[in-house]
């Protein structure tokens, strides 16, 4: 959520005081009105405000009040304010930065949205107008094909009145005080940042670009979000820092990477090292970098620039955070844990931190199949949790708790606190965190009908409509991983029932998706898919091509997460086709 205010410049230049007391006071309004709406203020430049939501939902409703307040104090004579605002409203993918900070491509469309609305009113994405639904009472303009500067796509959007929209049924708008107030607000359901920030920046969407073509060809085991892997948002903030750095160093080791040769790049990086002084900003930004592009390559590496950073400076929260990490994804169970106890006894730790650091080592646990500790530990933080009274994170925990438990078979704990989180998120508006909750639930109901023959097709109907639902949001958020997830769990599911034609079309709709956001992951599992229906078909020659074509890719990536039953069925056929 971002606030703007109209020709501030000008203000400032004819009464510059007047204008500080006039920023000052809107910066409160706006703080207060994101409070209560369960939003967090994360940044201020000059006259733009930020604050990022849990839902839609809460943003659009802290937009609206906002701008009220706004039109009532503009009226409030004598003291009346006379500010003119503009709003800008959008919802995408969060990419959150240590230092509280939020970046991603959906902040520059909202920013561009900003600076297209009309004076007083809103102007909303179809992306969060569709989330909102039928609840949202309001007589919006539609505005499609927007060529907002910058973005390559066009964007339709909603330009909506403040004063004629309400989310909240049974309220009624005042009829006081409708004269022209302006209040101007970007809200992104899980990623907001100004535009004050990056103005200037003429080839940002081009460096975005380059970025996620990096990430998938060269990190592919990183971004893939269907394996909840933690270090997609990491590695992404490292590749921003490096191309958007002066020092020839990384701008030559973010070239290397754009040409695929990591380990050059960060041999260019070491060596750019030498050059430093040690223990200066630039040398210990450089092995936070060298750290995070060795997390995978090179894990070893990684650990040992980390702990370097701590013996520069043992309060570097996030070394210690990801020396942690890289412990417990390499295995290094007993080690992750001893880290952790030690930075859980650092009283300089502020106690939020701690409880993500709690969360987080967790998690940790999940992704390393330890489901039984997660459960314990995401037990042991449950009451923190729930008094942060921050809906985000308690859906988060209830999510991630909920697959420790599918995984071990507690079914009735797991789908009752995916229901709460579906039914929560219906209510306060989806975040990036729904089509997850609804892809273990539909996991929950395959399971149940694997135990009850007698209701098997009740159960696998409702669990194809949970995967429909995270196909739906997916596409909604416009997030492909989650679309090519719930595609791939489809076919799945169609093929037990015998419903082969259905099958392979969602399996090609799966591969679809892969290969147009280079999902490797996604791209073996639809080939396995595949070869199972041509394997039913009784053609051997497919078959074997797409064993052939999931195998390349299993040896490219030896890490690469397959379920048992796909490791099952490589294990029937590798010798029919080798």
């Amino acid at each position: 959520m971002v606030a703007d205010i109209c020709g501030y410049s000008a203000m400032s230049e004819k009464d510059e005081a007047s204008a500080i007391r006039l920023v000052d006071l809107l910066f409160k309004i706006f703080g207060q009105q994101a409070t209560r709406h369960g939003g967090r203020v994360f940044n201020r430049a000059a006259d733009g405000f930020l604050a990022e939501f849990p839902s839609a939902n809460a943003c659009m409703q802290a937009a609206i009040d906002f701008c009220r307040e706004v039109s009532d104090r503009n009226n409030l004579s004598p003291n009346a304010i006379n500010a003119k605002v503009r709003v800008g409203v959008h919802v995408g993918d969060v990419v959150d930065r240590d230092d509280g900070d939020i970046l991603g491509h959906g902040v520059n469309i909202a920013a561009r949205l900003q600076s297209a609305a009309d004076p007083g009113m809103i102007l909303a994405s179809s992306n969060i107008v569709n989330l909102l639904g039928p609840k949202f009472k309001t007589n919006a303009q539609k505005r499609g094909g927007l060529n907002l500067k910058n973005i390559s796509e066009n964007i339709t959007a909603y330009q909506i009145d403040p004063e004629k929209s309400d989310l909240r049924p049974g309220w009624r708008m005042p009829r006081f005080l409708k004269s022209r107030n302006f209040a101007y607000l970007i809200i992104l359901g899980v990623v907001v940042f100004s535009t004050l920030t990056i103005q200037g920046r003429r080839h940002e969407s081009i460096i975005a670009h380059k970025i996620e073509t990096i990430l998938n060809d060269s990190f592919g085991k990183t971004v893939d979000v269907s394996d909840n892997n933690v270090s997609a948002p990491y590695v992404r903030n490292v590749l921003e820092n490096l191309a958007q750095s002066n020092i020839p160093s990384h701008q030559a080791s973010f070239a290397l990477l754009e040409a695929g040769n990591v380990g050059l790049a960060i041999e260019r990086l070491e060596n750019a090292l030498e050059e430093m002084d040690l223990g200066g900003r630039n040398y210990v930004d450089t092995m936070h970098q060298i750290a995070a592009l060795s997390l995978y390559s090179d894990p070893s590496k990684s650990i040992a620039y980390y702990e370097t950073i701590l013996d520069i400076n043992p309060d570097d929260g996030l070394a210690l955070k990801w020396l942690i990490k890289v412990n417990h994804l390499s295995g290094n169970a007993d080690k992750a844990a001893e880290l952790f106890e030690k930075a859980f006894l650092n009283k300089t730790l502020p106690s939020r931190q701690k409880l993500l650091l709690q969360f987080e080592f967790a998690v940790s646990y999940i992704y390393n199949e330890d489901y039984e500790i997660a459960i314990n530990l995401m037990n042991s933080i449950s009451n923190d949790v729930k008094a942060t009274n921050d809906p985000r994170l308690l859906n988060l925990w209830k999510t991630n708790k909920s697959i420790a438990l599918e995984r071990t078979n507690q079914l009735d704990e797991a789908e009752a606190l995916l229901m709460e989180v579906v039914s929560s998120l219906e209510v306060i508006g989806a975040d990036e965190n729904l089509p997850r909750a609804y892809n273990v639930l539909g996991q929950v109901y395959e399971k149940r009908g694997n135990a009850d023959q007698l209701s098997q097709k009740k159960y696998r109907e409702l669990a194809i409509h949970a995967y429909e639902k995270q196909f739906d949001f997916g596409h909604i958020l416009n997030k492909p991983s989650d679309m090519g997830e719930a595609r791939q769990y489809l076919g799945e599911i169609y093929l037990k029932t015998g419903n082969i034609e259905i099958a392979e079309q969602q399996l090609l709709e799966l591969m679809r998706i892969a290969r147009i956001n280079n999902f490797e992951i996604g791209l073996a599992r639809g080939h396995i898919g595949l070869g199972k229906i041509e394997q039913i078909k009784g053609n051997t020659k497919q078959t074997c091509f797409h064993f052939h074509k999931a195998n390349e890719i299993k040896l490219k990536q030896d890490a690469l997460p397959l379920r048992n039953y796909h490791l099952s069925w490589f294990g029937t056929i590798r010798d029919e086709c080798l």
